[in-house]
């Protein structure tokens, strides 16, 4: 069973006083026990940084490094041609059992500096080593592997941070490129755990597999019309449905994760608004991305009849029930500036 891990170096880490409200152990010395089970925005955004490399190491180069770049302390060209050099990885998706452990010893990191190693008794212990933390979490897969980044600004900073793994080894980066192996490695399931702080995130990724097949990926409205998800983009509720059975609907964050069925060939269709978008994927172990770019027009559609129920309904036995409605089925929907006048 593969254990690999890596630590980021960072020149200073956020001091207690510097961690972001609202932190639900932040007065607690015990482990950090997060508001929400579910992906934030930040961490459904490093899955997809993620995953974008994995499908495309050159590319990702490109990005992070045009030709030309310098400075820094590292040789971009020695960068560059080692991404060139992976290969593309399927993609890798959310396990909550790991991202539950991952944010704990982000927050552990907060207040005791960038390590793998937990010491019992400091602020935030949870468990002496990776294997001790993913195991207290309930997951059960196996072949784990842990990076740490104590002081990224963010989701992109940790993700380039990462995937450079500036060091002292040969080109300004560091001798085994640990980070970036984990980043490409075989693994099907990841928790990228993101706790803020005043500069950015205290960010750990636990690496691990299970035999089964998932489908993973985000519906989102696409604002910036830059064809990626961004903060602030996810739509939550949509009901993503695979032809074998399964069903599950998207968290806030727009994420998701379906165990899949065996191995043969699957339809995912994702529901909204009573519009439905299909792909099919061939057979496979592999995992498989099913994205949404949902059209503008459907939420804004729904936002319409609601809005136009609660103006029928005005005056009526029945105004309070519409602005329930109006209220509550509004809130995950992508709505523009005059829609919001009218809720």
């Amino acid at each position: 069973m593969r254990r690999a891990f890596a630590l980021l170096a960072i020149l200073a880490l956020p001091a207690l006083s510097e961690v972001k409200q609202p932190l639900a152990a932040q007065d607690n010395k015990g482990p950090y026990e997060a508001p929400d089970r579910e992906p934030t925005p930040e961490e459904t955004l490093i899955v997809e940084l993620m995953n974008r490399f994995r499908a495309n190491p050159s590319a990702e180069a490109d990005l992070i490094a045009p030709p030309g770049k310098s400075g820094g302390g590292v040789d971009w060209k020695m960068f560059r041609d080692e991404m060139k050099a992976l290969k593309p990885m399927p993609p890798i998706v959310f396990n909550l059992d790991l991202l539950d452990a991952a944010r704990k010893h982000s927050y552990y990191m907060i207040h005791n500096g960038l390590t793998h190693d937990e010491t019992p008794g400091k602020v935030g212990f949870y468990g002496a080593g990776p294997a001790d933390r993913i195991k207290l979490s309930g997951y059960k897969g196996g072949g784990w592997a842990e990076n740490a980044f104590a002081g990224s600004g963010g989701p992109l900073d940790s993700h380039n941070g990462f995937l450079v793994d500036a060091g002292a080894g040969p080109g300004g980066m560091q001798p085994e490129r640990g980070h970036r192996k984990n980043m490409i490695g075989a693994y099907r399931e990841v928790g990228p755990g993101g706790v803020p702080t005043s500069r950015g995130l205290s960010v750990t990724h636990d690496f691990g597999s299970r035999d089964v097949r998932m489908a993973g990926g985000v519906v989102y409205i696409d604002a910036n019309g830059n064809n990626f998800y961004d903060l602030g983009e996810g739509v939550g509720q949509v009901t993503i449905s695979s032809s074998d059975g399964g069903a599950v609907t998207t968290w806030k964050s727009g994420g998701y994760v379906l165990d899949l069925k065996g191995q043969k060939d699957v339809t995912l269709t994702a529901f909204m608004g009573g519009e439905k978008f299909s792909k099919t994927f061939p057979g496979g172990r592999d995992n498989v991305k099913f994205d949404w770019a949902v059209p503008k027009e459907i939420p804004l559609k729904a936002a319409d009849k609601l809005i136009d129920a609660a103006d029928k309904a005005k005056d009526t036995p029945k105004a309070f029930a519409a602005l329930v409605s109006l209220y509550v089925g509004s809130r995950h929907l992508y709505l523009d500036a005059d829609r919001k006048s009218k809720i």
